[in-house]
């Protein structure tokens, strides 16, 4: 009885301070779950996977200097315009 009340305890001050869920709750994006998954569909440490992984970190790395660059423009920097003031 002593430890159904001290598991449900440790739950609500869980639930009461906003701690994350626990993995199997979290909810994932397509992407980024394909992100992750594409690689293990190749043979481990195989020149396959090794392509799937150089592959997904380029088209991540694409995405963050779109959103940056569009971060930027929104926020009214000129991005077509340089000058050694700005560098």
């Amino acid at each position: 009885m002593v430890a159904c009340n001290l598991a449900s305890c440790d739950t609500a001050a869980r639930s009461a301070a906003g701690g994350p869920a626990p993995e199997a709750e979290q909810v994932v994006s397509a992407a980024l779950k394909e992100f992750y998954m594409a690689p293990s569909a190749a043979p481990p440490q195989s020149p396959a996977q090794q392509k799937v992984v150089l592959q997904k970190t380029e088209e991540a790395s694409a995405s963050a200097v779109l959103g940056m660059t569009e971060f930027l423009r929104a926020k009214g920097h000129d991005l077509g315009r340089t000058n050694e003031n700005q560098l």
